[in-house]
């Protein structure tokens, strides 16, 4: 068993190509794909089985509710991590209530997003081990 955790796979959500740069650069994580729309990255993360989802609320031609929505039902053990600029409360509410692990806003939050990525992560990996 490694020392120290390998670093987590990491698919990004986002319609925004500078802010998928962006949080790539700043994780220090694996990042195994990036999409815009809800479709792509549906069938980006189901074929790459990523830990963790770094995933925006507006993708480009729909919603990133209908990414964690869908992903969830199909694969339960990916954790989400929601970094958005539309952060309101119902927002909020309605993201962590479909099961994302946390809720950041990309104006106030983006020193906390590799944190909350690897906190996702482990719990996601120890939850895994819990149910085999």
């Amino acid at each position: 068993m490694p020392s120290s955790p390998l670093p987590h796979r990491v698919f990004l959500a986002d319609d925004s190509p500078a802010i998928r740069s962006r949080v790539a650069g700043m994780l220090c994580a694996q990042v195994v794909g990036e999409a815009a729309t809800p479709q792509a990255c549906i069938a980006g993360i189901l074929a790459t089985h990523p830990d963790v989802v770094v995933l925006d609320v507006q993708l480009e031609g729909g919603q990133g509710l209908e990414v964690l929505l869908a992903v969830r039902s199909a694969e339960p053990s990916i954790a989400f991590v929601v970094f958005s600029n539309s952060s309101g409360a119902a927002y909020r509410k309605r993201y962590l209530g479909a099961g994302a692990a946390r809720f950041l806003d990309k104006s106030r939050d983006f020193e906390q997003l590799a944190d909350a990525v690897n906190a996702a992560g482990q719990h996601q990996s120890t939850a895994s081990q819990d149910t085999q």
